[in-house]
């Protein structure tokens, strides 16, 4: 009787240990979306061990990978630089996104943490949109005004292109 109490026990854990995973594992990408979708870094996620990959080297220098946590579906990500500790926090969504905030130097953006492959962080786009609404706006050099009707057709689409990206509220 004893032997079957260890063994059911032991067989329980088991089954609890096997089922603790995290919510999101793999290789992924922290974009913050301040002013475009930039990825800021690449981290390996997964319950044997975390690692960072590449990042955006002029604003993280020397950066680090801090703890990282899952919890209830709350994925906490802290990257460590000279100057302070950054640090994306979100919440694992049914499709597979995350979805979040990045704190960097004190300040709060949304972001989201992506699936990837890649092996270093993409350039940075910061600007891309008011450059698009600039040219969406202004006429062509040695043209004629765009007419009202050219110029809000040009917005709609991009509203239509940037649609729920926080960063291109300016075009509304």
């Amino acid at each position: 009787m004893i032997r079957f109490r260890t063994f059911s026990l032991a067989f329980v854990g088991l089954m609890l240990f096997t089922s603790l995973s995290w919510a999101v594992e793999g290789r992924h990408k922290i974009v913050v979306m301040a002013f475009g979708d930039d990825e800021f870094a690449i981290v390996d996620l997964g319950k044997d061990g975390n690692k960072l990959v590449s990042v955006q080297e002029q604003l993280l220098q020397q950066a680090t990978l801090g703890n990282v946590t899952d919890k209830d579906g709350t994925i906490d990500i802290e990257l460590k630089t000279p100057v302070g500790s950054n640090s994306f926090r979100g919440q694992a969504g049914k499709n597979g996104s995350v979805k979040g905030i990045f704190t960097f130097r004190g300040t709060k953006y949304a972001a989201e943490l992506q699936p990837t492959k890649e092996e270093k962080v993409a350039q940075m786009k910061s600007g891309q949109v008011m450059s698009e609404m600039i040219a969406a706006i202004r006429p062509v050099q040695g043209q004629p005004p765009k007419q009202p009707k050219e110029i809000a057709t040009a917005l709609e689409t991009l509203i239509k292109k940037y649609e729920g990206k926080p960063y291109a509220s300016t075009v509304y």
